[in-house]
């Protein structure tokens, strides 16, 4: 990474250098008090985006890191284990290994989005403002305060997104090394969550036009082939090796029970998919999370027009930065980025529009990144939308609405099976407690 990354930033400079760790460090400090916190309040499971953050620190909590779910999220479940296991060995509890694990992965995604806006040519204002536009949307704010595995997805999409145009361009001279390397990325895409491989499959293709390799049929079809490979393996073998050979089924059977097409032209599915891409995912409709927001939440923001200034602004600074970047010299690479969210955007559409909250980080860094090249010379509209930004989405996770089971899931999703919802996990939760005072 390091001689990839040597002709984009040879020319860093130290305060480049000191802001990233600045920025990293106040990112993983808010993180981990966020997470402790949340850790605590939230007891409701599927309260939050629909995810499951009660399970999932059951297991963190018990040092088991399976609980990040291998087959779906391999790479997480290794990365947090490597970082938070070392910390259990020194002493330090289970759960708050898991936290600062967490934590900092977050804040490495954080700096490289960082570096990712500066090798875009804006200046240490603006790219500072940016990353912290991105974590002030609902969908980052929220996953960054919380046990889920998607600041590991985040990270994995920021380290392509900064190697992929150089390896694009080393393949002029040598095909098969930029197949293999651009093959190990999309790899680590597949293996932290698999629909983040678009960003390989569909960006990268973009960028071997830039760099002229299509003309060259050969070179073309190994660097599309040999990805591809590498990134089908990686979405098949942990399934394997997490369920022996029932594994080779587990992908049939989730889009079996959750996808159809008819999502595509059902007008109320597209109607709350849409909101809740391209509304939602940026600013809540409440002071509070839900399982789920829908089309008709939308009129909530009139009575709160401090969460209305707050999307205006982030959407305003979006479309213009987009229209910018289309027409700079750098559009390639935000037409490959656009395609590469419209195609995770199409597949949940596809797959589980219900919880299409719950996967926004993946097409939220995509949007920011692709309008990187057109927002120089605004960093006063950009660091008003991230302060806006952080006002109305960090406290939301945080409310007492949002671990409330008579308020925060009305519209549960329809992957959400009936002993999930949060009434019935309240209700067990009392028996149980019930039974086991009477034991005593």
């Amino acid at each position: 990474m390091v001689f990839l990354l040597q002709r984009e930033f040879s020319a860093i400079e130290r305060r480049d250098v000191i802001l990233a760790i600045t920025l990293g460090v106040v990112v993983m400090v808010v993180s981990v008090l966020r997470i402790e916190v949340s850790r605590e309040a939230i007891s409701v499971n599927n309260c939050v985006l629909g995810a499951d953050t009660v399970s999932i620190w059951r297991y963190l909590e018990e040092g088991n890191f399976l609980g990040l779910r291998v087959h779906k999220h391999a790479l997480a479940v290794v990365l947090i284990a490597l970082l938070a296991q070392p910390l259990i060995w020194l002493g330090i509890s289970q759960a708050l290994a898991a936290t600062l694990a967490l934590s900092l992965v977050q804040a490495c995604a954080a700096v490289l989005a960082f570096a990712y806006f500066r090798r875009a040519g804006n200046t240490k204002a603006v790219s500072a403002g940016l990353t912290l536009l991105v974590l002030s949307t609902l969908g980052v704010a929220t996953h960054f305060g919380m046990a889920e595995s998607y600041g590991v997805t985040l990270l994995a999409i920021c380290i392509a997104c900064l190697l992929l145009p150089v390896v694009a361009e080393k393949a002029r001279q040598d095909a098969l090394v930029s197949a293999s390397v651009a093959g190990a990325i999309g790899a680590g895409l597949a293996l932290a969550n698999a629909p983040a491989a678009a960003f390989l499959l569909v960006y990268f293709a973009c960028l071997l036009k830039k760099a002229e390799v299509v003309a060259d049929l050969r070179k073309f079809a190994l660097c599309i082939l040999v990805p591809l490979a590498f990134v089908l393996l990686a979405v098949v073998a942990p399934a394997v090796a997490a369920e022996g050979d029932d594994g080779l089924g587990w992908h049939g059977d989730y889009l079996e029970r959750f996808a159809s097409f008819s999502h595509f032209i059902d007008p109320q599915v597209l109607a709350d998919f849409l909101a809740t891409s391209f509304v939602f995912s940026f600013v809540a409709p409440y002071e509070f999370l839900r399982c789920r927001f829908i089309f008709a939440d939308l009129v909530q923001f009139g009575a709160r027009p401090l969460h209305l200034a707050a999307y205006l602004a982030m959407a305003s600074l979006l479309v213009v930065s987009l229209v910018r970047a289309v027409r700079s010299s750098e559009r390639t690479e935000t037409f490959g980025l656009l395609a590469a969210a419209s195609a995770i955007l199409l597949f949940y559409l596809y797959f589980n529009p219900d919880e299409a909250l719950l996967y926004s980080p993946q097409w939220l860094i995509a949007l920011f990144f692709a309008s990187a090249p057109g927002v120089p010379r605004m960093a006063i509209w950009v660091w008003l939308a991230a302060v806006l930004g952080l006002l109305v989405n960090v406290p939301t996770l945080h409310h007492e609405k949002t671990s409330d089971p008579e308020v925060c899931c009305p519209h549960p999703p329809g992957s959400m099976m009936e002993r999930e919802l949060p009434s019935v996990l309240i209700r067990e939760g009392s028996r149980h407690n019930t039974r086991g005072g009477a034991e005593q």
